[in-house]
Formats: structure tokens, sequence, C-alpha cells
């Protein structure tokens, strides 16, 4: 009897510790399988949130962007393209802040590093130049779209000592189109 007794306390301990690991483990498992869920669901939720952030947000320019103005004059066929830091008055400003500023400009892009803005104007750039002899000298003329000759540059060249073929051409005038060109040429007859 006593044998009896002791195998039903034995085996009732065995069978509730048994059953105490198996609830144990299944509860553990439940609770896991929550967490594991609600930290996906706090995941999405953040995602949301920085997608909602991001569209919310306008870019602006900073301290650090940098401004490409690029202008094409339609008579010549030129280009002109200047870059350069952004004014400070220009600075912590949306496209829509910018586009209202600059309205005879477009913006062809537009980021916090840099604004790009276009134009095309209906004449020639200021790079046109005839080169002619003066009283003996080369002198330098900006030409407008007009036609029309303006003295830019008296130059100490001489054409005394020159060939007669450059006497004949400085008399006619040279063209150049660019300050480039413009500065070759002079410095071919220097």
């Amino acid at each position: 009897m006593k044998k009896t007794i002791f195998v039903i306390i034995f085996s009732t301990v065995v069978l509730g510790i048994t059953t105490g690991i198996i609830v144990h483990f299944f509860k553990d498992k439940k609770l896991e399988q929550s967490t594991v869920e609600s930290i996906k669901e706090i995941n999405r939720n953040l995602e949301n949130q920085i997608v909602v952030k991001t569209v919310a947000l306008d870019e602006k320019t900073t301290p650090n962007t940098k401004v490409t103005f690029e202008t094409n004059y339609s008579r010549c066929g030129h280009n002109t393209i200047e870059k350069k830091k952004i004014d400070s008055e220009d600075v912590n400003k949306t496209q829509d802040e910018i586009e209202k500023k600059y309205s005879d400009w477009k913006i062809q892009k537009f980021s916090e590093d840099e604004v790009y803005f276009y134009k095309e104007i209906n004449s020639m750039c200021d790079e046109h130049y005839l080169i002619k002899e003066n009283n003996g000298f080369i002198e330098v003329y900006s030409v407008n779209d007009m036609g029309k000759q303006e003295l830019k540059e008296k130059t100490d060249i001489a054409v005394q000592y020159l060939p007669e073929k450059d006497v004949q051409l400085l008399k006619q005038g040279i063209k150049a189109n660019s300050n480039l060109e413009l500065e070759q040429i002079i410095s071919d007859y220097e």
C-alpha cells in the first residue's frame, strides 16, 4: 500500500511537472508569436509615417546648393552657362518660391544640391566681334544682333609690320564669334 501511494504521488508529481512544462512551452510560443506580430505592425506603421513625412516635406535649397544659368541665344546658336553658389537670400526656399523670384527662367532641375535654370533669348550673345585696322593700329569692335559696331578696345598693335595679306584682311574686318576666338586672333598679331 505504501508502494501504491508512493507511485500515485510520484506519478502525480511527474504529471504535474510535465503539464507545467507543456503549458509553459505553448504559452511562450504564443507570446513569441504575439511579440513578432507586434514588431511587424510597429515597423509597418513606421514605414508609413516615413513615407508620409517624405511626401509632405517640400525640398528646399541649402547654403551648399549650386546654381546653374544656361542661356541659349537663338540668333547665333551660342549657349552660355554660368555656375555659382546660391545667393544667401535664396537659401531655404522651395521650388515654388524660386520660380516666383526667377519668373523669366525655366527650372530644369531642382534639388537641395542643384538648381538648373534655362532661358532662350531671341538675339545674339555678346561674344561677337570685328577686328579691324584703324589709323595704323588694330581695334576690336563688339557687334550686336542689329549689326551695329561699338568700339571695345584699341590695341597698341601696329599693322605696318604685318604681311600685306593680313593688313588687307584687317581693313575688311575679321570676325570673331567668341572671347576665345578673339584672344587667339589678337595673340596671332602680337
